[in-house]
């Protein structure tokens, strides 16, 4: 199915987001880098976001999907180990971009950027910098069972807080279609792969939908997870 078409696809459920079955309000934390955003050295293609010396392309359906968050009365936040500039820059270009969706009271609850992120006890000085620092994601809402982070990068969790991330696994670079004669390390490997990153922030709202509205309680982050991780919603969620 061509990409074009598989994002109208999915507007129809964003279409449709309203009128679903509401649960309570959660905090929806995303992160920039390969999250929304692909960032890379060249321009590849017209819409690419530019600043400093990088250029961003925003992932499919990112918009959308915070829009739809909105509508269901979900709080939205970034949080990225970006300078505060630069993320301030890509927050910007994103609530340009969430409004044109017809949202126009939308605001992000929280830009977090380095300078919040948490060192970590121990870590070695010349260790990646995922292991060096974390997402304190208390600092977006003091009661974890109600926040999630989105990040392709499970490492930034802070220990005890590995429950409330949604792993996006492995990541790849903008490609407008597949071609099998890319081999760069940051290529996908097949078809199947370039399409599950294209979809991956769709994905995660059809999972994030899922669980919010029938996961009851303290069931809603491992439900979440196991829906990550491509299983079913135990049977018990269902039972009020």
């Amino acid at each position: 199915m061509p990409i074009v078409r598989l994002i109208l696809l999915f507007l129809g459920l964003f279409v449709l987001a309203p009128v679903w079955a509401k649960g309570p309000s959660l905090d929806v934390v995303f992160d920039l880098d390969w999250t929304l955003f692909y960032p890379s050295k060249t321009s590849p293609n017209s819409n690419s976001l530019s600043f400093g010396p990088d250029y961003y392309v925003m992932a499919d359906g990112a918009a959308q999907v915070i829009a739809a968050l909105h509508r269901d009365g979900h709080r939205v936040s970034l949080f990225s180990g970006g300078e505060d500039g630069r993320n301030q820059a890509l927050a910007e270009y994103l609530l340009e971009k969430v409004k044109a969706q017809g949202v126009s009271d939308f605001a992000f609850y929280k830009v977090l950027s380095k300078k919040d992120l948490t060192p970590r006890p121990g870590a070695a000085p010349d260790a990646r910098f995922s292991e060096r620092y974390m997402k304190d994601l208390s600092k977006v809402n003091e009661d974890l069972s109600r926040v999630v982070l989105v990040d392709d990068m499970d490492k930034f969790a802070v220990r005890g807080q590995e429950k409330n991330m949604y792993f996006l696994g492995t990541t790849y670079a903008y490609h407008e279609s597949f071609n099998p004669q890319m081999q760069g390390a940051y290529d996908p490997p097949n078809e199947a792969e370039w399409l599950r990153e294209r979809r991956k922030i769709m994905t995660f709202y059809q999972a994030f939908k899922a669980a919010s509205t029938q996961a009851v309680g303290d069931e809603f982050l491992p439900s979440l997870r196991a829906l990550a991780r491509g299983r079913p919603l135990c049977s018990k969620v269902f039972s009020n």
